[in-house]
């Protein structure tokens, strides 16, 4: 993928992420109402179907207070009620508090808060959508993402989803109050200080500027890793007032397991076959974003010798984003290893797959050779969970039909971006059902009490 700088000197445009023209498709910016209308429409959607899915018996529960407490929930809600454990060892000590400190405020059940959650996370998506130039279908295609489901239950995704559009909104139009504002509420409602200072420090690097003053730049960059680090540090300290522990949230994980090891084994997903292809999907757009931060990095490597070097052609957003997603992918195949679980959750349920996405839209107004790069993504994780022999109670000709559908619907995404495709409009029609079911179905599924996470 050839990656391409120009001069980052003038004022940040609204729309473009630095790749090609603005967001295609429509003719004129939409309008802040145009997006509270799509939302709208959206949740208007989402509830009917699922309401008529229930009467007609395809579905089996309702969300209710006692079904909404399934997993990370009942964590949440016990740290809104009875504040961090004494025990450092206990598992609720692996939450961070933004939320559950909120929920405790509010004094809603847990279905009150769920639906407040998901206020939250389609707040911060009209902000994305009004700050990138998506379009209605757009919107409509992201707002339906199956994991979207840890947004509209009692799990901090809802916070951490709109604080991460506010930080990406104040990274591509230089807003330092945003940016600080957006790195302290995301690492206050999930920890993510680990992930999000390397992401920062590359988007903060390869942006940086030689004809602008270098203290203000320094000043912005020292700022932003404050917030994080501050964020991070009262998290120790609300834990270490009630047992002592200042890093117990870091010592939980280890005792489930996450420490680095290689992988020795084929990849694997705890949650199933039902969860699988979103987990992959997640680990496709890792690999891109991977080759993408490569590419770039290798750019400003080679470009620091020279008497001026000029930014890439992103935005902090973008670059962030990217970062974000590595980092995820990181933690998850180095640190789960070899379980993936949890990585579609942990992408697609925030603000900077958006961001990407809408980059790949506009990056494939130039560089069309983009599909074959998540083509070439896709056959990779499929063989890292052992298609076409090895691939858990499939056949070959099995696996390869389930992997020919599943790139399918990878591919399926890119070409929502394409104003000029023949079957834009059925396309992006088509694949927002397929994601409205599929996210009705994780829903029930989660209400269940399957593992999903």
């Amino acid at each position: 993928m050839a990656l391409t700088s120009v001069s980052s000197s003038g004022p940040v445009p609204e729309y473009p992420l630095g790749i090609g023209s603005p967001m295609p498709v429509q003719r004129e910016p939409l309008r802040w109402t145009d997006y509270a209308l799509t939302i709208l429409l959206h949740a208007g959607l989402l509830t009917a179907l699922y309401s008529a899915c229930y009467c007609f018996g395809l579905l089996d529960y309702l969300p209710e207070q006692a079904r909404l407490l399934n997993w990370d929930g009942n964590n949440f809600y016990s740290i809104a009620v009875n504040d961090y454990p004494t025990d450092s060892k206990l598992g609720t000590n692996a939450f961070f508090p933004l939320f559950p400190y909120w929920w405790r405020l509010t004094g809603l059940d847990a279905v009150g808060i769920s639906i407040l959650n998901a206020i939250w996370a389609w707040v911060g998506a009209g902000v994305l959508a009004l700050t990138f130039g998506l379009t209605r279908r757009q919107l409509l295609l992201l707002l339906a993402l199956p994991s979207l489901l840890f947004t509209m239950v009692p799990y901090g995704e809802g916070l951490f989803f709109f604080f991460g559009a506010l930080l990406l909104r104040g990274l591509h139009r230089q807003q330092v109050a945003l940016v600080l504002l957006g790195l302290a509420g995301c690492c206050l409602a999930r920890s993510a200080g680990t992930t999000f200072l390397p992401a920062y420090l590359f988007a903060e690097l390869l942006t940086w500027d030689r004809r602008k003053s270098f203290g203000r730049q320094l000043g912005e960059l020292l700022a932003g890793i404050l917030a994080v680090v501050a964020a991070v540090v009262l998290v120790m300290w609300l834990q270490y007032r009630r047992h002592g522990d200042a890093l117990a949230f870091y010592n939980v994980h280890s005792l489930w397991g996450h420490k680095f090891h290689l992988p020795e084994t084929l990849l694997n997903d705890s949650a199933g076959i039902n969860v699988l292809w979103l987990d992959l999907a997640a680990l496709v757009v890792v690999v891109v974003a991977l080759v993408a931060c490569l590419a770039l990095g290798v750019r400003w490597l080679l470009g620091l010798g020279k008497a001026h070097t000029d930014a890439p052609r992103l935005s902090k957003a973008v670059l962030f984003s990217l970062g974000y997603a590595v980092g995820a992918g990181y933690f998850i195949v180095f640190y789960q290893n070899p379980d993936i679980v949890g990585l579609s959750r942990y992408i697609f349920a925030s603000p900077f797959f958006f961001v990407i996405l809408a980059w790949a839209w506009q990056y494939q107004q130039t560089q069309p050779r983009l599909w074959l790069g998540v083509l070439t993504a896709c056959v990779l994780v499929a063989t890292l969970v052992g298609w076409p022999w090895y691939f858990d109670n499939f056949m070959p000709l099995e696996a390869t039909w389930y992997f020919v559908l599943f790139t399918l619907y990878c591919l399926a995404f890119l070409f929502i971006g394409k104003a000029d495709f023949r079957w834009y409009r059925e396309l992006s029609v088509g694949l927002y059902g397929i994601n409205l079911l599929a996210l009705v179905y994780m829903l029930n599924l989660f209400l269940e009490g399957v593992w999903i996470n």
